[in-house]
């Protein structure tokens, strides 16, 4: 059985119809906002969703293509369209070559390191998000979502957040409430900050100089999480924030509409 539903249009950087979801943004690197039966364990490409009364977020990866897809229910299915998106390059230039190709014993460390920072992307606890988010910084965006990256014209994978320049030392806030669900110290992302917003929510923090946090910490928005810094593969002090849902990186701005306001 197909159940169609009439999804409201709305821009990528307009608000939520309540003030528990994100925006929506019906494309590549955005979040759906479908209805659903919530005693039904919705689920899109095998993955439970983030449910808010009988509305499901539904994460929606770069590499998905434009066209109609399905949140699949006990009771049957819920079609939902997406449209295409272009990305734009951006082409960076290292001076360390081995943070382009790393070495083999490189390599090694980095798979176990992936390995790691997964786990805490697979995290999901029962706690309801409190959106929207508030700016972890505030300065330039250097780097926008979803670009299309080269390193020393290598291609790599897409920008998984966004990168905002900010002095070394300057503080990073909590974008909301949370709990640390681990941090360490990465080959490319540097010193790097995990918290859980619930339902799989998760902000990532990385290329940072010092933490002011520790594993397990609970905190609220606004809490200090951290320094800005250039450590990992960085070409200068910035800070690199993923918003992450089951999973999939997707489009900050969509839970932080402060984000459009800052200068590019």
């Amino acid at each position: 059985m197909i159940r169609l539903v009439l999804l409201l249009a709305l821009s990528p950087f307009s608000l939520a119809a309540t003030a528990e979801l994100p925006s929506a943004g019906h494309y590549p690197g955005g979040v759906a906002l479908v209805t659903v039966n919530p005693d039904a364990k919705p689920r899109f490409q095998g993955k439970p969703l983030w449910i808010s009364g009988t509305t499901a977020v539904v994460p929606l990866p770069l590499a998905l293509a434009a066209g109609t897809h399905q949140v699949i229910d006990a009771t049957g299915a819920v079609d939902f369209t997406i449209t295409g998106r272009s990305y734009p390059e951006q082409r960076i230039r290292l001076n360390n070559p081995k943070m382009v190709t790393p070495d083999p014993d490189h390599l090694k460390r980095i798979r176990a390191e992936s390995a790691e920072q997964k786990g805490w992307y697979l995290t999901r606890s029962a706690t309801q998000p409190r959106l929207p988010m508030a700016l972890p910084i505030k300065g330039p965006i250097t780097g926008a979502f979803g670009r299309k990256r080269f390193f020393n014209d290598q291609p790599r994978a897409p920008h998984s957040g966004v990168d905002i320049a900010a002095p070394s030392g300057t503080e990073i806030f909590s974008p909301t409430d949370g709990v640390v669900l681990g941090i360490g110290d990465y080959y490319f992302n540097g010193k790097t900050v995990f918290v859980d917003h619930g339902q799989g929510l998760i902000s990532m923090f990385c290329h940072l100089s010092d933490f002011a946090v520790s594993a397990g910490q609970t905190v609220t928005q606004g809490a200090l999480l951290g320094y800005v810094g250039a450590t990992g593969r960085a070409t200068g002090p910035h800070l690199h924030w993923s918003v992450s849902l089951s999973n999939v990186r997707v489009e900050p701005a969509l839970f932080a509409p402060q984000l459009a306001s800052l200068p590019r």
